[in-house]
């Protein structure tokens, strides 16, 4: 974690130059890394996987970005041009959508 308390200082030195900005101390670094990435370091999507939910019935609550994606499957058919000779194709798009 000394490491990453330094990366942090170094980004905030770089990112404002001249101005005078506060960073937090080691043990709020701590504990806010903790909450974001769980006891084991690593992120929480990463640790449980999302097909243990029960899709329908379980309640999700939202806590960061990134934590939970609404994926359509739907079938959408498009028109695209190819990226080599420029004719059109079709193509089926999905959608996601970041909560």
């Amino acid at each position: 974690m000394k490491t990453k308390e330094r990366m942090i200082h170094r980004y905030v030195r770089e990112k404002f130059k001249g101005k005078k900005v506060v960073v937090p101390h080691y043990t709020t670094l701590v504990k806010v890394w903790k909450e974001w990435f769980g006891t084991e370091g690593a992120r929480q999507r990463y640790i449980r996987s999302a097909a243990a939910v029960e899709t329908g019935r379980a309640k999700v609550v939202i806590v960061r970005p990134g934590q939970v994606v609404a994926l359509d499957t739907t079938p959408l058919p498009v028109k695209v041009l190819d990226d080599v000779f420029g004719t059109p194709i079709s193509v089926h798009l999905t959608l996601a959508l970041d909560t």
